[in-house]
C-alpha cells in the first residue's frame, strides 16, 4: 500500500540519518544516537521558532526540501548550524553561553531529531 511504502521510505530515512550521526563522530559515547533527548532539546531551545518545522523570517522551513536548498540535509550542515546559529538563529555550540550551550552529543541529537522529523514531514 501506499502508507506502508510511505512509512518503509520514512523508516530507511531515519535509519540514513542515524548512520550519518553515527560515520561523522557524533553519537554518544556509547554509540546510539538519542533522539528522545534531541526531541528534548529541541522543544525546549527550537520549538518556539521552530514548532512543527516551521519556518523563520527570510528563510526556509525545517522541510527535506528547505534544508537541501540550504545545504542542512546531511548530518554535518546540520550541526554546523546548530553550533553556530545564522542570523536571528543563537548558537548553541562552544560560543553560546552557558546556560544555551550543547555539547557535541546533544548537537548530534538535535540534529538527528530535525533530520528525522523533516524526513517525515514533521507528521505528528
Amino acid at each position: 500500500s501506499a502508507q506502508r511504502r510511505f512509512v518503509g521510505a520514512a523508516q530507511r530515512r531515519f535509519v540514513g540519518a542515524h548512520v550519518a550521526v553515527v560515520s561523522a563522530g557524533l553519537a554518544h559515547a556509547a554509540g546510539a544516537v538519542d533522539l528522545a533527548n534531541g526531541q528534548m532539546l529541541f522543544t525546549q531551545k527550537c520549538a518556539a521558532c521552530h514548532a512543527g518545522g516551521a519556518g523563520w523570517a527570510g528563510g526556509g522551513s525545517l522541510s527535506s526540501k528547505d534544508l537541501e536548498r540550504n545545504g542542512y540535509a546531511q548530518i554535518e550542515g546540520m550541526v554546523g548550524l546548530l553550533s553556530k546559529g545564522k542570523g536571528m538563529m543563537p548558537a548553541f555550540g562552544p560560543t553560546a553561553p552557558p546556560f544555551a550551550r550543547f555539547d557535541d552529543a546533544q548537537l548530534g541529537d538535535v540534529a538527528a531529531y530535525v533530520l528525522a522529523q523533516a524526513a517525515t514531514g514533521w507528521a505528528k
